[in-house]
C-alpha cells in the first residue's frame, strides 16, 4: 500500500496512455499528451494546493485523474472513422488537454478563485509565466487557448472549435399547465451540467457534481436520467440520509437488478444499469 502522495499521478497517466483510441497509441502522439502533462499538471496542482481553495478538499491525483477522465471522454473523433489527420490532431489534443485541465483541476474551486486560475492558466499556456517555462517541443497555437474575450471557463472545445456555453443554451417552449417544480429553466450552469453528465454516462465514467445547496443539481441529474433510452439504460436512485444503512444501500441497489448467478448481478442483458446517489 502506498500513500497517494507517495504514488503521484504519473503511474495513473502511463496505464491511461495504453488505453488510447488506436489512431493516437502512436508513439508520436503518446509522447506528446505525456509532455503536455508532465510539462502543466504540477504547477497548476501546486498553484491550486497552495493558493487557492476548492469547494470539497481533494487530493493532487484524484483532480489529475478527473483531467484524464474528461480527456477520454473528449476523444471520440479519433474512434470514429475519418479521425482527424496528424497535422489536425496535435493542435486539436491541445485544445483537448487546455479544456480538460480547466475542469479537472479549476472546475472545483470556489467562485472567487476562478479569476486567479484562469490568469495563471493562460501565463503558462502562453509561455509568459516567470517560473513555469514552456518545454521546446510542446507548440500550443493560438487556437488551442480559450479564446481572450471571456474567461477559460466560458468556453467549451466543441465539434473541433471554441465556443461560449451562451451559444449551447437552447430555447424550450414551457407547456402552459406545466407545474412550476417541474421546469428547468436553460441556464449556462445547466448546460455545462448537463454536458459533463452525458459525456461521463456515454463513456462510463463516474461522476461526482459538488455545490451550494438549492442550486438545482439534483432536479437536473433526475431530469436528465428520465430521458436517457429505455432499451439501453436502467437508471436507480437513492436518497442518502444521516440513517441511511450499507444494508439498506445494498438492497436499493440490488433490488432493479437481475441475480445472474450466484453472488452475481446486473441489469438486464444489454442495459447499463445508472446509479444516481443523492446525498
Amino acid at each position: 500500500y502506498l500513500e497517494p502522495h507517495q504514488l503521484g499521478w504519473r503511474p495513473s497517466l502511463e496505464s491511461w496512455l495504453n488505453e488510447l483510441p488506436t489512431p493516437l497509441a502512436v508513439d508520436e502522439h503518446q509522447d506528446y499528451i505525456r509532455t503536455m502533462f508532465e510539462w502543466l499538471l504540477d504547477p497548476l496542482l501546486k498553484f491550486v494546493r497552495l493558493s487557492l481553495r476548492l469547494f470539497v478538499p481533494t487530493s493532487s491525483v484524484h483532480l489529475a485523474r478527473t483531467v484524464m477522465n474528461l480527456f477520454d471522454c473528449l476523444l471520440d473523433p479519433w474512434r470514429r472513422e475519418g479521425a482527424p489527420s496528424s497535422a489536425q490532431t496535435t493542435a486539436h489534443l491541445e485544445a483537448v488537454f487546455a479544456f480538460s485541465v480547466v475542469w479537472g483541476v479549476g472546475g472545483q474551486l470556489i467562485g472567487a478563485d476562478r479569476g486567479k486560475f484562469d490568469e495563471f492558466l493562460r501565463a503558462c499556456l502562453t509561455g509568459t509565466h516567470e517560473t513555469v517555462e514552456k518545454p521546446k517541443a510542446v507548440k500550443f497555437s493560438k487556437s488551442a487557448i480559450p479564446p481572450e474575450r471571456g474567461s477559460c471557463y466560458d468556453f467549451v472545445f466543441h465539434n473541433g472549435q471554441w465556443v461560449n456555453w451562451v451559444d449551447l443554451i437552447e430555447h424550450i417552449e414551457i407547456p402552459a399547465d406545466a407545474k412550476p417544480t417541474s421546469i428547468i429553466v436553460p441556464t449556462v450552469e445547466t448546460v455545462r451540467q448537463l454536458f459533463f453528465l452525458r459525456q461521463h454516462l456515454e463513456h462510463k465514467q463516474p461522476l461526482l457534481f459538488v455545490g451550494p445547496t438549492g442550486t438545482g443539481k439534483s432536479a437536473i441529474v433526475d431530469s436528465e436520467l428520465l430521458k436517457l433510452p429505455k432499451d439501453r439504460y436502467l437508471p436507480n436512485s437513492l436518497t442518502f440520509s444521516a440513517r441511511t444503512t450499507a444494508a439498506q444501500t445494498q438492497q436499493i441497489i440490488l433490488s432493479k437488478l437481475d441475480r445472474r448467478r450466484k453472488g452475481v448481478f446486473g441489469p438486464p442483458m444489454g442495459k447499463q444499469c445508472v446509479v444516481f446517489v443523492d446525498d
